[in-house]
């Protein structure tokens, strides 16, 4: 189950956190404005909305570091979209990528991006998204904005997952499995069987468990006879 703040979609905040001996503070802003900013699907970029403190001068001068500058920049991205910054960022490429029918189809129940928040925006957004799918669609959406990608983790500053071994002790193997684990047998070679390439299913990648659900895997452009993708 997608975890979410539902408070952050009822009125458009305002959002601060402390950074450095500075507060950086981004005030009542709309969707409208939040979103072009998101596309460049870099966090980052939040700190562009902030008001009365140049972020990058504050880090030329020394007054802070770029971790304390990525960090403010998460948390202020959390507490305007209700979810961690993964779910936001992976919404809003999503809707990036098949903005042909999921805007066409906020357009049609008269979604304005300049009246409502973040929050709601990613609200009409996901529903948009889960819009023709069955249950186990939608199981795996869920599945792809709660499982941030490692490299996202690392990028914005967060700690890999700790794998943690077994504390259980390993009892000895008894006397009589000595002869099978002593000696490895032989592999027998096999001549591998000649296949025909498969033709990929998916004209461009889509998030894991994606393809064939509901109106986007319609949505994607498909590929010309010759195998290759149209351009733009």
């Amino acid at each position: 189950m997608l975890e979410f703040d539902p408070i952050a979609s009822m009125r458009i905040w305002a959002v601060e956190v402390d950074l450095g001996p500075h507060v950086a503070r981004i005030p009542p802003t709309c969707a409208a404005d939040w979103l072009p900013t998101l596309m460049r699907l870099d966090v980052m970029g939040v700190l562009d909305l902030v008001e009365g403190l140049d972020v990058e001068d504050a880090l030329i001068d020394g007054e802070i570091t770029t971790a304390q500058a990525r960090d403010a920049a998460v948390k202020l991205l959390e507490s305007a979209s209700g979810r961690t910054a993964w779910t936001t960022m992976a919404l809003v490429s999503l809707a990036h990528r098949y903005w042909g029918s999921v805007g066409a189809d906020l357009m049609r129940v008269s979604v304005k991006f300049d009246q409502i928040s973040l929050s709601a925006a990613l609200d009409a957004i996901y529903g948009s998204l889960c819009k023709g799918m069955d249950e186990k669609g939608i199981r795996r959406l869920n599945v792809t904005l709660e499982r941030a990608p490692l490299e996202f983790i690392l990028a914005i500053g967060g700690q890999p997952p700790v794998v943690r071994e077994s504390s259980r002790p390993v009892k000895p193997l008894p006397s009589s499995a000595a002869p099978y684990v002593s000696t490895r047998p032989k592999t027998v070679q096999r001549k591998p069987q000649d296949r025909q390439p498969s033709p990929s299913a998916l004209p461009m990648p889509l998030p894991s468990g994606l393809a064939g659900d509901g109106h986007l895997a319609k949505s994607a452009p498909q590929p010309d006879d010759d195998g290759s993708h149209p351009a733009g």
